[in-house]
Order: C-alpha cells, then structure tokens, then sequence
C-alpha cells in the first residue's frame, strides 16, 4: 500500500502553535535548588500559562512565561513580585 506524502498540514495537524504574550522574567531567590525551581514553576503555572526556566546562574533565574494575555501576565508578575524578588521583568508581544 503506497504512503500518502507528508505535508505540512498533516504534520501541524494535531500540533497548538503559541499565540500570545510572554514574558522574560528574572527572579533573585535567597538560594538555588533543583526543588526550590521546580516548586517555582508548580506553583505559578495554569492551565492557560506556561513558566518555562531559562537559565539558572548563581543565585538568578531567568524564567520565560507564556500566556494568551498581557493582563494576566501583568497580574501573575505582580503576584510572583509579592512572594519573592523580581529583578527584571519584560513583556514580549
């Protein structure tokens, strides 16, 4: 039985592609631990709002956070600055 060729249609069939807002942000924690970052991430991310880690050096992380919507990017940034130190914060369209 011949195959069907591949195209990009059937390829990003199932696939979501990202349309939205993220935000570079860069949080200083009194100390870095693998538990520390991963309860992080656990604790800020939603069902429509992705915290990805970027980098970690000494005691900076620098988080990516994707979400479909700039105030609620605002407002989870206001949140996270509540709770611990945000140094840098930038939105990206």
């Amino acid at each position: 039985m011949p195959r069907s060729p591949l195209t990009v249609e059937k390829l990003s069939k199932d696939i979501n592609f990202f349309e939205g807002y993220v935000a570079k942000c860069e949080v200083a924690f009194a100390s870095v631990s693998n538990t520390l970052v991963t309860d992080f991430i656990s604790k800020y991310q939603q069902d429509d709002v992705i915290v990805d880690l970027v980098s970690v050096s000494d005691y900076i992380a620098h988080f990516n956070i994707y979400s479909n919507g700039e105030k609620q990017l605002h407002s989870l940034i206001n949140i996270i600055r509540e709770d611990i130190n945000v140094i840098d914060f930038e939105l990206i369209v």
